[in-house]
């Protein structure tokens, strides 16, 4: 048997005719012969099997089988509400305050009383003064922070607005208590932003109602003013009334 001496691929096209045939030739004594040929499918045909086995055996179908498969699922409104409240509770810090405490700034010494209360061109300024000897102090310090709670609680964007501040009586904070002349403990000064400083009451148990009605006057505009002007003292704690007159003569 001679030698194999070479291998050629011979295509024919006759008539658009794509089909090639694959023919091994071998060379003796330079009379080539043909040993084998080996038929294959048109290119068509080809690709067309090789297509349709990937798509049918090795590629998994896209085709959904039923509506379902499609529809994207979304949480129902009380799911939403679900889920805002774990955000809002876990990953969100609260702004509201625990407690009046929480909103009330203490001045510890003359300097942060002047960065804080007086140099304060914004908002209106509740300051407390008070000793922590002071029973009057310990009883109305409730009161105090309740008024602060309410306001940095309020639906209103003018009484968030409304800044609380406590100054004990220190060493570092006497000459101030001083400088203030403050008359008695617990005592209280309201400041307004353009006016500065506008009040000076007592600020005890008896008297923090007062104080509360005195600030929404400033703050909201609403001035509550008695039907008899003798009973100023039960509305404002006290009269700015030089002559005593008696009530007939305010009709």
């Amino acid at each position: 048997m001679a030698p194999l001496a070479t291998i050629s691929l011979l295509a024919f096209a006759p008539f658009g005719v794509t089909a090639f045939t694959l023919l091994a030739v071998a060379s003796t004594n330079n009379s080539p012969k043909v040993l084998s040929a080996v038929s294959t499918p048109s290119t068509q045909e080809y690709e067309d099997n090789v297509h349709n086995k990937i798509s049918k055996r090795m590629i998994p179908s896209k085709k959904p089988k039923h509506g379902k498969d499609v529809a994207v699922s979304t949480p129902s409104t009380q799911g939403y509400k679900d889920i805002h409240n774990k955000i809002s509770k876990r990953n969100i810090p609260s702004t509201k305050p625990k407690h009046g405490k929480d909103v009330v700034q203490r001045v510890e010494s003359i300097q942060e009383y002047k960065d804080i209360v007086v140099n304060e061109s914004n908002q209106i300024t509740v300051v407390r003064f008070f000793a922590s000897y002071c029973a009057s102090c310990r009883a109305s310090a409730p009161l105090f922070y309740k008024l602060a709670y309410d306001y940095a609680t309020h639906s209103s964007a003018l009484a968030r607005n409304v800044k609380f501040v406590e100054v004990p009586l220190t060493k570092q904070t006497k000459l101030l208590h001083e400088a203030l002349g403050i008359p008695s403990l617990p005592f209280s000064h309201i400041y307004h932003p353009v006016a500065g400083l506008c009040e000076e009451r007592a600020v005890s148990k008896k008297h923090i109602a007062a104080v509360e009605g005195i600030l929404r006057c400033y703050v909201f505009g609403e001035c509550q003013l008695p039907d008899d002007p003798g009973d100023c003292m039960k509305v404002y704690g006290e009269c700015d009334i030089e002559d005593e007159r008696n009530e007939s003569s305010w009709e």
